[in-house]
């Protein structure tokens, strides 16, 4: 059978210390909870996706020329937007 990528020889595998991806796990469950959170608001508030779309549609980028449609998001707080 054909494999177009060479197999790599198993083992012998360096001892397993799970702390990074215990930590890359973490991150992207914050990650994901500040998604889940944009989400909501999109979902939930049909002014709030208006002003996103414009935004976007304009190439608005959140700079000085106009307000970050995402400026009165919660979220700003801890630093995400």
């Amino acid at each position: 059978m054909f494999t177009p990528f060479p197999r790599m020889p198993a083992g012998p595998y360096p001892p397993i210390d799970p702390a990074l991806f215990s930590q890359s796990a973490a991150t992207a469950q914050t990650l994901m909870n500040d998604a889940a959170a944009v989400l909501k608001k999109l979902a939930e508030s049909p002014s709030f996706a208006a002003s996103v779309m414009s935004a976007a549609q304009e190439g608005k980028t959140g700079g000085s020329e106009a307000p970050h449609p995402l400026a009165r998001h919660p979220l700003e707080n801890r630093g995400v937007f």
